[in-house]
């Protein structure tokens, strides 16, 4: 009989939460696509990117991250999809603060 092991990868939202909007330290905003490659040597695994893609939604439908596209000669979207970060009103919370409520 032959064995096979298999290797776990303990991956949250809330982790990707934090990882998507340290991204956006440095640069205004990211290609969709950047999103997966960033800071991962070889390709993701599945749980990591269902985990990213479920963290941007939770942070866009918290108001800390914008979701758009840009709309081509005849309006329709067109181009790349791009995350920006949506910057907290100084008598807000802060980001940090909307993801430890929400989870």
């Amino acid at each position: 009989m032959r064995m096979h092991t298999v290797e776990t990868e303990s991956v949250t939202v809330r982790d990707r939460m934090i990882y998507v909007m340290d991204l956006f330290e440095h640069v205004e905003q990211v290609e969709f696509s950047e999103i997966f490659q960033i800071g991962h040597l070889g390709v993701p695994s599945r749980s990591m990117l269902v985990a990213t893609f479920l963290a941007m939604l939770e942070l866009a439908r918290l108001g800390a991250l914008h979701i758009f596209q840009g709309l081509g000669d005849v309006g329709a979207p067109e181009g790349p999809i791009r995350l920006r970060v949506e910057r907290a009103t100084p008598d807000g919370p802060s980001w940090h603060e909307r993801i430890t409520e929400s989870m």
